[in-house]
């Protein structure tokens, strides 16, 4: 996968995008591994807790359902989790820095004046 990222990368670049541009992609790819790998390991945390409660129940169906649930997001999770790792290292390799994912702030003005004034200015343009 190092590899494959690396030419898509250098394709980029080839191909006359910015660095910029290319370092966004690679950081796009980043980005939805991980997004994958954190929804995919809450859903088989919710899938545990179902297969405990089937279990004390006595539903085997379920239990047996569900079990093959969280085999399958098992497999899922280490797939997002590979295709991550690949892709933050070649992140760095091209761009010096180590990839994090976006905090959960955000950076737009908090003063609506502000923001709405903003937004008139760029309408003008």
């Amino acid at each position: 996968m190092i590899k494959l990222l690396t030419e898509f990368y250098n394709s980029l670049i080839k191909q006359g995008h910015s660095t910029w541009v290319a370092n966004q992609n690679l950081g796009a790819i980043c980005y939805t591994n991980h997004s994958g790998q954190a929804y995919t390991a809450r859903m088989t945390a919710d899938k545990l807790a179902e297969a405990k409660e089937a279990s004390e129940q006595g539903n085997d169906d379920k239990l047996c359902k569900l079990v093959g649930e969280i085999d399958r997001n098992d497999v899922q999770e280490a797939e997002f989790r590979s295709v991550l790792e690949d892709a933050k290292q070649v992140f760095k390799a091209v761009t010096g820095s180590d990839w994090r994912p976006p905090s959960k702030t955000s950076n737009a003005p908090r003063d609506a004046t502000a923001a709405h004034a903003f937004l008139k200015k760029r309408a003008k343009s």
